[in-house]
């Protein structure tokens, strides 16, 4: 911490201590659940599990949901998308070429199209070369003057 920081924490006679403990804190889960909860089958996943569940929930309740990326249909790099494409079909879960750009904009379409687009791009860094994407498509036909709106619903990256 600067000097300066020191000196304006000392006039306020608050200690670095008690800063540094207001940014860091332990998570304390409910011992309770609400009790719509309660009576729900309870089971334990990773993270990888739980990813996968979500999306077979929204594949499931959402008719126009369509998963695509890289290797999805084989499970994807981590896995999380296992058996998706034999539970709905090469229709609704299908590879895409090594191409972030080309997958958010395919994925900004679908979405246009009124449809829900789970776009799976693999690690966060590559979400950069499609920034081009959002941020010239998406965010214009959001602010388009003659009314034209659509949502991304789902964009996916590990």
């Amino acid at each position: 911490m600067s000097s300066r920081a020191v000196s304006v924490l000392s006039k306020c006679r608050i200690s670095q201590q008690q800063i540094r403990g207001k940014a860091h804190f332990t998570f304390q889960p409910s011992q309770t659940l609400p009790a719509a909860l309660q009576s729900m089958e309870k089971t334990k996943m990773n993270l990888m599990q739980s990813v996968n569940e979500a999306m077979r929930i929204a594949m499931e309740t959402d008719d126009s949901a369509v998963l695509f990326g890289e290797d999805v249909a084989f499970g994807g790099v981590f896995r999380c998308s296992l058996d998706l494409q034999k539970k709905f079909g090469k229709d609704r879960v299908f590879n895409t070429p090594l191409c972030e750009q080309g997958i958010a904009g395919f994925g900004i379409g679908v979405a246009a199209a009124g449809a829900t687009a789970i776009a799976e791009i693999q690690f966060g860094d590559y979400i950069f070369p499609a920034y081009d994407q959002v941020k010239n498509v998406l965010v214009a036909a959001k602010i388009d003057p003659k009314g034209a709106f659509f949502e991304l619903k789902l964009f996916k990256n590990h």
